[in-house]
């Protein structure tokens, strides 16, 4: 899968996840969905807040599949008691995957989960909701450590037309070498997809999709949306990876 694809299958799992929750309340959901997007806006990249994001939405999805149990899993598939609390789960799935990805950021998100949960009446459904999160934030979370987000590769830059040279004056070589090969969020199964690669520059697609590309990211593009723009800005890259 091409990175470009990667990335918005990064960002739309992370951005739908939370239009399938048919139990909680939205204010839950969206709430922490704003924690989520403040505990991790720090350098070094948006590219690595758009995985946090994707796991942190798994991990609500399935506290909600939970306990309403409609349709599938999308990665945990637990089953909660009677009478849990589906917003004391949303909060503790969102709480317990964001304090293992972005530790630094604890005291925030303690203090958050202390809000949320004093919101709900206090009970064996409060309990059972809290406990159920916690446990669906650490499988999730260890399941995606092998991602192979943290894998190291390599990059030599290479000569030639359509081929990536390294930008002055920096000249940096690129990050995150290893995306391409990162475990998709959505797309389980390959079998029958056909991954044909950028076109040869040589042919006329490859013209048409240079002269897009020009246009659509021209410094006083004519042809950019606002939401676009928007996409843009979240994409950019603030700081080098080490």
């Amino acid at each position: 899968m091409a990175p470009t694809h990667i990335l918005r299958t990064l960002a739309v799992s992370a951005l739908a996840t939370a239009c399938l929750l048919p139990v909680a309340h939205a204010d839950v959901v969206t709430d922490w969905n704003v924690i989520a997007l403040n505990a991790t806006a720090m350098p070094p990249n948006s590219i690595l807040q758009s995985r946090v994001l994707a796991i942190v939405h798994g991990a609500i999805y399935d506290a909600v599949h939970a306990v309403d149990r409609k349709g599938g899993a999308y990665a945990i598939d637990a089953e909660a008691p009677a009478g849990t609390s589906v917003d004391a789960a949303v909060a503790a799935a969102a709480h317990g995957t964001l304090v293992r990805l972005a530790p630094a950021e604890r005291p925030m998100l303690d203090t958050a989960l202390n809000v949320s949960l004093s919101k709900i009446a206090d009970g064996q459904g409060k309990s059972d909701g809290t406990a159920l999160g916690q446990q669906i934030a650490e499988k999730i979370v260890v399941l995606r450590s092998t991602d192979g987000a943290t894998v190291k590769v390599a990059f030599t830059a290479k000569s030639g037309a359509g081929l990536y040279q390294l930008t002055p004056p920096q000249s940096q070589p690129p990050i995150l070498a290893q995306w391409g090969s990162l475990t998709p969020f959505v797309l389980r199964d390959r079998t029958g997809l056909d991954f044909k690669g950028a076109p040869a520059v040589t042919t006329t697609q490859f013209a048409r999709d240079f002269d897009e590309v020009r246009n659509v990211g021209a410094r006083n593009s004519t042809t950019r949306t606002a939401d676009q723009t928007a996409a843009a800005i979240f994409w950019t890259v603030q700081t080098a990876v080490p």
